[in-house]
């Protein structure tokens, strides 16, 4: 056996998972290892013979205390800046972080690389911490990658995306909203972490599919995958863009990395991304 040796922290989180099914399908290429995040002690793992590590443990969609903030910061940024640390002294080649879009704190409009950034959630200020931390690690030996991926749906993914199936499967009318969403279906957030890896890259990156989203399409391709017709009902989009509602921007409202930010993914188009995320997650 032969390949680079992968190993991924976080086993049981959806990405992660996904990672090392997707990965494992290449044993020429990869030696895949995943370690679990809960629990874990950098100072008690050996990363000797590692050449990557994937770290894609870490906590969101909790409420926004002040309790849930120091617990945010200490698995986001505190575990993930150790295991760095633990992985650069081991030897590690490169070191690659799964942030997240929320550390621009943007709620609509594009953002990219020269957009300031400034995180309104507990969530969001501890990957930005992270992301500051680890890349004072860097050096000519240690490579460190962060991505920050915008919404990533697929089958059987948490969040916002099991809404909209939701809502796709019970209702017969939906707001029909001309919208700009970067999304990034599971598989082709899989290709990009194993193109970072190949390339050995460094520094930030912006996984997106090769396709914006329109939030409106994305149901009805929903709908169609169960046999299923859902009327657009056209006259609201700029009501639903306007309401006040966190949940609502987030749907209906525009948030796009730039076109330079794509790459060819498995899916190319959001129907397909759409009928293969529910042929995975049917009842």
């Amino acid at each position: 056996m032969s390949g680079r040796r992968v190993c991924i922290v976080g086993r049981n989180g959806y990405i992660s998972s996904a990672l090392r099914k997707w990965l494992e399908k290449f044993p020429d290429s990869y030696q895949v290892t995943a370690i679990a995040g809960v629990g874990l002690k950098p100072e008690e793992v050996s990363f000797h013979g590692v050449d990557v590590v994937v770290f894609g443990a870490g906590i969101a969609h909790r409420s926004a205390s002040e309790v849930e903030e120091a617990v945010y910061e200490a698995v986001n940024c505190g575990l993930a800046v150790d295991t760095a640390r633990r992985a650069r002294a081991d030897g590690v080649e490169q070191f690659i972080y799964l942030s997240s879009m929320s550390v621009y704190g943007a709620t609509r409009g594009r953002v990219g690389l020269d957009t300031p950034m400034n995180p309104t959630t507990p969530y969001g200020r501890s990957k930005l911490h992270a992301e500051k931390e680890l890349a004072q690690l860097e050096e000519v030996r240690f490579g460190v990658c962060i991505l920050r991926p915008p919404m990533v749906y697929g089958a059987g993914c948490p969040g916002n995306y099991a809404m909209l199936r939701s809502a796709a499967r019970k209702l017969p009318l939906f707001p029909r909203v001309e919208n700009r969403r970067s999304m990034i279906y599971i598989e082709n957030l899989c290709a990009w972490i194993q193109r970072a890896i190949d390339g050995r890259s460094r520094g930030i990156q912006l996984p997106q599919d090769p396709f914006y989203t329109c939030t409106s399409d994305m149901v009805r391709f929903i709908a169609e995958a169960h046999g299923k017709q859902i009327f657009l009902l056209g006259g609201f989009g700029s009501l639903m863009k306007k309401l006040p509602l966190t949940a609502a921007k987030k749907a209906f409202g525009d948030l796009w990395y730039p076109d330079a930010d794509r790459a060819e993914g498995v899916v190319t188009t959001l129907q397909e991304a759409v009928q293969k995320t529910e042929k995975g997650g049917k009842e």
